[in-house]
């Protein structure tokens, strides 16, 4: 008999990207459960859940608010991230809601895996560690080395692997492990990849991507260079290292010396489209989110969720974390 869970999936990209957001985790989510588990998914958002309905979820669902995650029965939960819109983590738009996520998981004891900008701003929440901005927005594949390769959610990984990330702010290392925080994997150019917190709660932390499609980083690329063409945005995007071919990404090394020298835009844009639609682009790093998520799923199993008249469905504002030095707690 399969076991049940109930994860919620707390997507907080907009319109454009709510889709495909919620396709990336949900299947790295199936498959992970690989039919051990009768695996249900719920969908949220901390927006507001009257613009964003019908986008992304399977037929016959729906978005709901975080006001209904609090009054709802799961196992576990993922929260994603989105494109930061401010200087401050505490100055983003989603901030006062995301806390309030941070404040009812911590209280109830949910296993959660904070994704990107989520990531970021409960681990200022936690523990008053701020992102640093990067001089260039980090985009590409790159080489990831795991760094306790003995904890569970480990399991059955590779000791290296590939993993995209895609972010324009970094948390630093010294400041995670300084404040109980276990780094699980970590890259030499990209910088911590995912880490954990486990200081009566059971919190894991991704600020790489294994989860997109071999697609996503293409058409952040893409997006991001129209922004630049139609002036939205002052920098030229970085073409995402480590993931194209030699030749496709010299052609879009010359279209991209084209769009600094002020050539017509929609004739760039429209040349990009060509060059990529020439490339199959794969994703083998998917494997890698399979078995972490399967992981995480068994580990969530394994422990079983509190009986629903435990559960408080008010979030507790103003809670305090105290820094330990890092151990390792599972929370049950």
């Amino acid at each position: 008999m399969q076991t049940p869970l109930t994860i919620a999936l707390v997507n907080n990209a907009p319109d454009s990207g709510m889709p495909a957001t919620a396709r990336h985790f949900c299947k790295a989510l199936h498959e992970g459960a690989n039919g051990k588990f009768d695996l249900r998914i719920d969908h949220f958002t901390c927006r507001d859940p009257g613009r964003v309905e019908g986008l992304g979820v399977p037929e016959g669902t729906a978005y709901a608010g975080i006001d209904d995650l609090f009054m709802a029965h799961v196992d576990g939960v993922v929260v994603t991230g989105m494109e930061p819109q401010a200087g401050a983590i505490q100055d983003e738009p989603l901030w006062p809601s995301l806390t309030r996520v941070v404040d009812w998981a911590a209280e109830n004891q949910v296993p959660v895996i904070w994704s990107c900008l989520a990531a970021h701003a409960a681990v200022y929440h936690l523990s008053g560690i701020s992102r640093r901005r990067l001089p260039s927005k980090l985009s590409g594949v790159f080489a990831c080395e795991a760094v306790l390769a003995d904890d569970p959610v480990l399991t059955g990984l590779p000791e290296r692997w590939r993993s995209p990330h895609s972010r324009h702010n970094d948390l630093p290392d010294t400041a995670l492990h300084d404040n109980a925080y276990q780094i699980l994997s970590c890259s030499a150019e990209a910088g911590v990849d995912l880490f954990a917190y486990r200081i009566g709660v059971n919190f894991l932390f991704c600020q790489g991507h294994p989860e997109y499609d071999g697609e996503t980083l293409i058409r952040e690329y893409r997006r991001d260079l129209r922004r630049f063409l139609l002036r939205e945005s002052l920098h030229h995007p970085v073409i995402p290292r480590y993931y194209l071919d030699a030749r496709t990404e010299a052609a879009l090394e010359d279209l991209r010396e084209a769009a600094t020298q002020g050539h017509d835009g929609n004739i760039i844009l429209q040349s990009v489209s060509r060059v990529i639609q020439q490339v199959q682009f794969l994703a083998p790093w998917q494997r890698v989110a399979t078995a972490l998520y399967a992981n995480w799923l068994c580990q969530i199993a394994g422990t079983g969720r509190r009986p629903r008249q435990e559960m408080k469905v008010r979030p507790v504002h103003g809670m305090h974390y105290e820094p330990r030095q890092a151990e390792t707690v599972l929370v049950r």
